[in-house]
């Protein structure tokens, strides 16, 4: 929800499971370790996040706002 400023994960029913702070967040995926990876379009960054929600790393992209993440 880049307008609230959080990421907010759904189960299949529609019931919210996770959430974490990120100023505007444009893309999320959840990786094989049961992180999060995020990209901040506010502070051209990506954000990897634990399942509590802590950044655990962080990528600057170097004056580029980036807009979509994937884990390869």
């Amino acid at each position: 929800m880049q307008n609230n400023n959080k990421v907010i994960e759904f189960d299949q029913d529609g019931k919210q499971v996770w959430e974490a702070a990120v100023p505007m967040p444009t893309s999320a995926c959840r990786l094989p370790n049961g992180n999060t990876l995020v990209a901040s379009y506010q502070q051209m960054k990506i954000l990897e996040l634990d399942r509590a929600g802590k950044v655990v790393a962080e990528t600057a992209t170097q004056g580029m706002r980036p807009w979509k993440v994937r884990r390869r």
